[in-house]
């Protein structure tokens, strides 16, 4: 699923039982929810910890859902499993020996940005810990450099593909005036996300 059909929720429930922990969720989820469980759909992912339970909830409306899911069976595509960035994510939520196999640190951020929109993804000490969905977005960049270096939009868009990167604070002490500017400007467009 699309990023914007969906919303999530993050709950850490004093409960070390994990039945007991999927029994609570409906009550905790209602209580700070502005719609009724009845009118959503939503799939958990249950971390039991030594005192606690870390519960990852991804949440999307009935009705969008079903809305999409017509328009896809309408073009005679079907699908077994349906799930969104976030529901795979979570699934990385306390996986350890992946962290360790694959990454250099357990915390980090995964930052998607796509033409129209951008996800990000935040985790700490190998647990998905936040996510924010913006509109801050490739197309909103490509618009900016036109409208900065008085370019046209397809001259901003192969610079931005070709040319457009960030720096780290050491990076950009030890950039030339040129990478110092632009740094900044990539660093003022995105700044929505932080």
């Amino acid at each position: 699923l699309p990023d914007e059909f969906s919303t999530s929720r993050y709950l850490t429930l004093p409960i070390k039982k994990r039945k007991k922990a999927e029994q609570v969720l409906p009550f905790k989820l209602e209580d700070g929810l502005p719609l009724s469980l009845n009118d959503l759909i939503y799939k958990e992912k249950i971390s039991v910890e030594k005192n606690s339970s870390d519960i990852l909830v991804n949440l999307v409306k009935k009705h969008e859902f079903h809305q999409l899911f017509d328009c896809l069976r309408q073009e005679d595509i079907y699908f077994d499993i349906i799930t969104s960035s976030f529901g795979i994510l979570s699934s990385f939520s306390h996986n350890q020996k992946l962290f360790k196999s694959h990454f250099s640190s357990s915390s980090f951020a995964i930052i998607d940005i796509g033409h129209s929109s951008t996800s990000c993804y935040f985790f700490m000490d190998g647990k998905l810990i936040s996510n924010h969905h913006s509109i801050t977005c490739g197309k909103m960049l490509t618009e900016n450099i036109s409208d900065s270096y008085d370019i046209s939009k397809e001259e901003a868009l192969e610079y931005k593909h070709n040319e457009a990167f960030f720096l780290t604070d050491t990076e950009l002490e030890n950039g030339d005036k040129d990478q110092q500017v632009f740094a900044l400007f990539m660093e003022k467009s995105f700044n929505a996300l932080i």
